[in-house]
């Protein structure tokens, strides 16, 4: 377990107090208060860490940012009270950021005047580790007609990613799209037919051909395809900057601009693209940074 740590700031000095059950949090002792949280004071590469922020009432999401390796992240209301405005921030720690001491910077208020607060976050190596897998040879170095294809794939995703939707269609926790084992971890160095290739930029879980795949949560399809690396692809956009990823599926079952419900059936698993055998992979993205989609479960409540 992370050691917890909790931060007040009072006036214009900053005083740093160390708790071993509270996570970390600075506030701003004027009459109008002004308080931010993080869900964990020390985080992996490749993982989510939220900002909670309380407000005087009657403030707006666009009055408050937040900043995190000089990337602004969406906020999103999360309550109102007679006594404060509450917000959220969903940080994704971008993978292989070196280990490193960190902060994330959240600022009331958009004038020379305006407040703002610094949290400290341990940023950890994720230790992850690599695995071997054999694929088609034309997956591993893709013939020149093939290449266009890929390039068109690369940019279609790009733009999905730098959109970031003002809605928060999630309600609560994400679910796995599929009950079964996973098979591959995120984070992996994938050695494909014995060259280094990439980082597994999600995770799999074991499925038939044919399986039924469900949405992790509410949505809208942002990409329903064939691609040339990842097979039949569903991508869902989340609302504020948080997409899923969908792959290798043998079926798709819904349709670009279709709003789906959480465990809402999309497509059916399968082995397309460059797969080594049936298997649904399934990706979380954040701020266009890929992260483990175990997250959205275990943190994004």
């Amino acid at each position: 377990m992370f050691r917890q740590f909790k931060t007040t700031v009072q006036a214009l000095s900053l005083i740093l107090l160390v708790s071993a059950s509270s996570p970390l949090q600075a506030s701003n002792s004027s009459k109008d208060s002004f308080l931010a949280t993080l869900s964990s004071s020390e985080v992996a590469d490749g993982t989510l860490v939220l900002v909670t922020i309380k407000t005087p009432p009657k403030t707006l999401a666009d009055a408050v940012s937040v900043t995190f390796e000089k990337t602004i992240y969406p906020v999103y209301a999360l309550g109102e009270t007679e006594q404060e405005s509450s917000f959220r921030a969903v940080i994704a720690v971008p993978f292989n950021l070196k280990p490193s001491d960190a902060k994330v910077e959240v600022r009331l208020g958009k004038s020379i005047e305006a407040q703002s607060l610094s949290l400290p976050i341990k940023i950890v190596d994720g230790h992850y580790k690599s695995e071997i897998l054999k694929v088609g040879g034309k997956f591993t170095n893709p013939k020149k007609k093939d290449l266009a294809f890929i390039k068109k794939d690369i940019a279609e995703v790009a733009a999905i990613y730098r959109k970031i939707t003002p809605v928060k269609y999630w309600t609560g926790p994400f679910a796995y799209p599929v009950d079964s084992a996973m098979t591959s971890p995120f984070g992996t160095k994938r050695v494909f037919n014995g060259e280094m290739k990439s980082f597994h930029q999600g995770l799999d879980l074991r499925a038939k051909v044919g399986t039924p795949i469900y949405a992790a949560a509410p949505g809208v399809i942002a990409l329903a395809r064939d691609m040339f690396f990842t097979g039949n692809t569903i991508l869902i956009d989340h609302g504020y900057g948080i997409y899923t990823l969908y792959a290798h599926m043998s079926a798709l079952k819904v349709a670009k601009g279709q709003q789906v419900g959480q465990k809402e059936l999309i497509g059916l698993a399968g082995k397309t693209g460059r797969a080594s055998g049936p298997h649904l992979h399934w990706g979380a993205i954040v701020n266009k940074n890929k992260v483990n989609p175990t997250d959205l479960i275990q943190v994004l409540k």
